[in-house]
């Protein structure tokens, strides 16, 4: 082979809203490769990391398994970030009082920077996209695990060298995540394990 070259845009489409600690959705617009809109000139550190972050994950699918999004077809990787009050990050799969839409990301403020906590998100959405499994007891475990997994693999890929899940979150570190796949005694692992065996 002399020369080649792939003659397609990438499918990669991102789209990041601040919500600057409010509640009211969408928020501003910080970047927008779906509609192409002009986003902020100065986009917050949080909306920069969800822009990032998206790419490192979309990135993951695309190498890894020939994916294009977390629905395979280019779906765009929507996030609001910095949701008021809101100690946590979630995959929507459908609307709700936390949720403006389905299949976007909510972060809570600090949740945007952990690469692993985006990676685990969007898994979710990969996994809702595949096989939708309902979100309590064995089916709601297998839909956490293999969001952990996957999404820690993906953050792996990203550079983040370790099994650690949400070290970088207010409130834990590296001797206290959110979850270790390497030491699961470790973290809110055992905690998660009691909420689905009820």
């Amino acid at each position: 082979m002399v020369y080649f070259f792939r003659d397609h845009r990438s499918a990669l489409r991102r789209q990041v809203f601040d919500l600057g600690e409010g509640k009211v959705f969408p928020g501003s617009l910080s970047y927008d490769e779906v509609t192409n809109q002009q986003g902020a000139p100065a986009p917050d550190a949080e909306a920069q990391a969800a822009y990032a972050n998206s790419e490192i994950v979309y990135r993951y699918l695309e190498s890894e398994f020939g994916r294009l999004s977390f629905d395979a077809l280019g779906g765009p990787l929507v996030s609001h970030v910095r949701y008021g009050g809101f100690a946590n990050a979630q995959w929507c799969t459908r609307p709700g009082s936390t949720c403006p839409a389905p299949n976007v990301m909510v972060y809570g403020t600090g949740y945007t920077r952990s690469l692993d906590i985006a990676a685990h998100e969007v898994m979710h959405g990969v996994i809702a996209s595949e096989a939708d499994l309902i979100y309590v007891n064995e089916s709601g475990a297998l839909n956490e695990s293999f969001a952990d997994f996957f999404g820690t693999l993906a953050s792996r890929s990203g550079g983040d060298d370790d099994w650690l899940i949400g070290e970088d979150l207010p409130g834990h570190s590296a001797s206290n995540p959110v979850r270790s796949l390497e030491q699961p005694t470790i973290g809110g692992l055992s905690q998660v394990c009691e909420f689905f065996a009820r």
